[in-house]
């Protein structure tokens, strides 16, 4: 196998790549396809053609019960008949006169369940007494009116039951009719009296048509078409010849023998699915015969262009060697990205270092002067912004003392709070606070701001024993806090309280703060919160008003890793709560990693 491998391997190359790739078209497109979709079709017909098979079985068993089921009772119901001593006493009792006559078959219908019982089926008793002393009608008749009847002509005597069709003709009325019929000589073998037993023949045909077998069933009897699920059955004229052209297109002959009665039953094919499918779709299987022609061609065509007319163009550019100043030319026009595309960028890469050395270590020589000198200055403003503070909180500091000389307390106290605030907003060391030293920041600026507005402004501040030493990014809640002030409160006449809660449940680490300021309205509180949680640094670089909340957003974001949820409940003239969830193992795990 490996020697036949390596032997075709070395002829495959010697073959240009346009004939490699046509021959891939041929042996792995082509040629599989046609195979592939022949087997299934053959696959599909053959596990088709068999289901069909059983279920043509299946189809004339059911049929052959359906009938047997159909004479089971009626001929149940002429045995009893057959057996009674009380109806044959009837028909063979002698009367007077037809008043006689009419009052023993009342005293009969009334003393005997004869009449109840055919009164709860739908098929029809009559009995054909041989005794001129009964009278014509309902279930009862004189023998002698068979005479005529060819039904009787070929009753035979020796056969228990005797199972015909025929089509009936009565005034004006006409039907067809299946029937069975039994000498009643229990009794007395000499007698000729007869048991005849009209069957629903309407009943029969809605029976098989229920079905709903996908076969056409025929059952003939006397090549007639006794019952069929094929058209419609019109019970109200005579049975229809069988077409000998069906029995020999039928799929399956069955015989019925039914007490001596034989029916034939011809169950016809069922039309292959596949078949018919591919029949009705035919312009469309041609064309997609079409195109698993055409397009796999045209396709290797292009993709032979694509391989050969840049390998072309990277060949050449490659033979021409090095240009007359020393350098290597670089292949122009590169489109795609493809491995070929890739091997010529390489190419072209390969080429740029090689022509760019010299020049390129020069240039790196200039940024490393210039990256110095950066550093130099971002070195020179960090000592500035160092140097800046001091001076603040020397004079801030020397304002304080000068205002406790002057027992002006309350000053000094502001002014305490106020060079508190600046020190931590201006030392940055670690961006993460833990709660307990963040509130000492809301502290000062809230009594800041009561410095400003007196009992205008009402504060609350409770925080659970568990959340102390829980870590947020420095400023993050008084942002929060001093938002509710600026929006809660500068704008309302009437005093002003503002609540801030930390605690946790059982998944979450909760923060609220909630002001009963002026409010606002639901489509704002939508757009915030939007605006908190879709949050980025374009956005807040792109804003020309107030970004404090939304840099405090971000910076919420990105320390406890994208899951802060926020929800802003408000309501105009009543007040704003500012809910921030995150889960209780990203606090904890801030907590532990800060």
């Amino acid at each position: 196998m490996t020697r036949l491998q390596k032997l075709i391997i070395s002829r495959l190359d010697s073959v240009n790549l346009r004939q490699k790739l046509n021959m891939v078209q041929v042996f792995c497109v082509i040629l599989p396809l046609l195979i592939t979709d022949s087997l299934l079709m053959f696959s599909m017909i053959r596990t088709e053609t068999r289901a069909n098979i059983d279920q043509i079985q299946k189809t004339a068993d059911s049929v052959s019960y359906t009938l047997t089921d159909s004479f089971d009772y009626p001929i149940h119901l002429a045995n009893n008949i057959y057996n009674n001593r009380y109806v044959n006493e009837f028909i063979t009792q002698q009367h007077e006169d037809p008043l006689e006559y009419y009052q023993n078959q009342l005293k009969f219908m009334r003393e005997s369940l004869f009449e109840t019982v055919l009164a709860k089926h739908s098929f029809r008793a009559t009995i054909y007494a041989d005794n001129d002393s009964i009278l014509n009608g309902g279930n009862f008749y004189r023998l002698s009116s068979l005479d005529d009847d060819s039904w009787y002509q070929s009753f035979d005597r020796n056969r228990t039951f005797y199972i015909f069709d025929e089509f009936h003709f009565n005034f004006s009325q006409s039907k067809r009719l299946v029937s069975i019929a039994r000498f009643l000589d229990f009794f007395d073998k000499s007698d000729r009296s007869v048991l005849r037993i009209d069957l629903d023949y309407p009943a029969l045909v809605r029976t098989i048509q229920k079905a709903n077998y996908e076969s056409d069933i025929y059952v003939v009897s006397n090549g007639q078409v006794i019952l069929t699920n094929a058209g419609e059955t019109n019970s109200n004229i005579d049975f229809e010849p069988f077409d000998p052209q069906l029995a020999k297109e039928a799929a399956l002959h069955q015989t019925l023998d039914i007490y001596g009665t034989i029916w034939d039953i011809y169950v016809m094919p069922i039309p292959l699915s596949v078949s018919r499918g591919i029949t009705r779709n035919a312009p469309l299987f041609a064309i997609l015969v079409f195109i698993n022609l055409l397009l796999p061609f045209a396709m290797t065509r292009l993709i032979n262009q694509s391989f050969i007319l840049r390998l072309d163009k990277l060949e050449e550019t490659v033979s021409r060697g090095a240009n007359t100043d020393g350098t290597l030319p670089e292949v122009a026009d590169i489109e795609g990205s493809d491995e070929i595309s890739r091997l010529m960028r390489s190419y072209n890469n390969m080429a740029i270092r090689m022509n760019t050395m010299i020049e390129n270590e020069y240039i790196q020589k200039l940024k490393q002067q210039d990256s110095n000198l950066a550093r130099q200055k971002a070195e020179l403003q960090a000592l500035h912004s160092q140097i800046n503070p001091h001076f603040l909180f020397n004079a801030l500091e020397s304002i304080r003392m000068h205002s406790v000389l002057k027992n002006e307390l309350e000053t000094a106290d502001m002014v305490e709070k106020l060079a508190l605030m600046e020190r931590q907003n201006v030392e940055w060391g670690n961006d993460s606070v833990k709660i307990r030293d963040e509130l000492s920041f809301i502290d000062a600026y809230l009594e800041l701001q009561r410095y400003r507005f007196g009992d205008k402004l009402q504060y609350r501040i409770d925080i659970a024993d568990d959340c102390y030493d829980f870590r947020v990014p420095k400023l993050a809640l008084v942002t929060f806090i001093e938002n509710a002030c600026i929006h809660g409160m500068e704008q309302k006449s009437t005093s002003t309280w503002i609540f801030l809660r930390v605690y946790t449940d059982e998944n979450d680490f909760i923060m609220e703060i909630e002001d009963t300021g002026k409010g606002m309205s639901a489509e704002k509180c939508y757009d915030l919160e939007r605006e908190l949680v879709q949050v980025t640094m374009d956005t807040i670089q792109s804003r020309t008003g107030s970004i404090g909340l939304l840099n405090t957003a971000l910076r919420l974001n990105i320390f406890f890793e994208e899951q802060v949820s926020y929800t802003i409940e408000s309501e105009e003239g009543s007040g704003t709560m500012v809910t921030l969830k995150i889960p209780l193992f990203t606090a904890d795990l801030m907590k532990l990693l800060s």
